[in-house]
């Protein structure tokens, strides 16, 4: 209804031919921004699974992902149907003096939004740095020190009366320092390099590192196979095949043929003088199995020329 809404403004100058255009290029890159954020949000999702990210905004693909559907999307579509994108900064014309920043937020009414600055933005190892939370005010639309805030560095650090508090990191590393407070907004995230940045002392580590093959993986050889020309009653020569357990666990392999060739294969392939559906084979880890293969064409066969089927071998859990 919004957008019936919109359209009949819309005519006021403009064709309705271009009007619908507009609306579907726009609604094209909504849906291609939603899938954009859902991919993200299901890589946030599996990490946060598999237990390698803990409460929200402690890793900074945390924030990353925060700008992707917060800011990023929501500029795109705003993009797609106002055209006006994005906000201009530092711009005097209008307004004087130029907008020096913008504050997005959100949550529940009477929320206000935390800031924190730090009075470095690199430091040696040891060093201290002081932090400074402050609150908006809506009705005053101005900032607060506020009193026990936590800022969060390389651990907690709580801010005193007059909102800041100082704090030293022992090793090198490059955080995110942000804050937060039961009952307000938390803040933005602003970079804090100590040292070289990169973490710890190497001395005494141990790099660590692992190879994981798949529970269930099978190799064959070859990948196809020709029996050449055959005529009816004819039995081809024998052609090996080689089935190399390439996985960690022993696995039971069995086959399957199909064809479209008016069941030539189905009824006529043989491994190691059986019929296909009676072929099994236990193969270790590490361990390979041999096979033959041949083609029996039943005497009342009718086509002739190139025909083609498939051997899929089927590997799954020994029992």
């Amino acid at each position: 209804r919004a957008q019936v809404a919109m359209k009949q403004v819309c005519n006021n100058c403009h064709t309705e031919p271009l009007i619908d255009r507009v609306y579907h290029d726009a609604e094209m890159v909504v849906a291609n921004t939603n899938e954009k954020i859902k991919a993200a949000k299901a890589i946030v999702d599996g990490l946060r699974k598999d237990g390698l990210l803990g409460k929200q905004f402690e890793k900074p693909i945390d924030f990353e992902y925060f700008d992707l559907w917060h800011y990023d999307g929501r500029t795109a579509k705003h993009g797609a149907f106002m055209g006006g994108a994005d906000f201009v900064l530092g711009q005097t014309t209008p307004p004087d003096p130029p907008h020096g920043e913008v504050l997005f937020y959100w949550g529940a009414w009477g929320e206000s939004p935390l800031k924190v600055a730090l009075d470095k933005a690199e430091v040696a190892v040891g060093e201290e740095v002081t932090a400074t939370v402050t609150r908006y005010d809506d009705d005053t639309q101005g900032w607060y020190t506020i009193e026990g805030a936590t800022v969060h560095a390389d651990q907690g650090y709580q801010t005193g009366p007059d909102g800041t508090v100082t704090f030293s990191v022992g090793q090198g590393a490059t955080l995110q320092v942000y804050a937060d407070k039961d009952g307000f907004v938390r803040s933005g995230r602003v970079a804090l390099t100590v040292g070289d940045g990169g973490g710890p002392s190497s001395d005494g580590e141990v790099a660590l590192g692992a190879t994981i093959i798949p529970a269930i993986s099978i190799e064959v050889d070859p990948s196809a196979i020709d029996f050449g020309e055959l005529g009816p009653r004819d039995e081809s020569d024998p052609y090996p095949i080689t089935i190399a357990n390439a996985g960690a666990w022993t696995v039971l392999v069995t086959a399957e043929v199909s064809d479209d060739a008016g069941g030539l294969f189905v009824e006529g392939v043989n491994l190691d003088g059986a019929l296909w559906s009676q072929f099994q084979a236990t193969i270790e880890r590490g361990a390979a199995a041999e096979t033959a293969a041949t083609l029996t064409v039943p005497a009342d066969y009718g086509a002739v020329g190139e025909v083609a089927g498939t051997l899929v071998f089927w590997a799954t859990e020994a029992p």
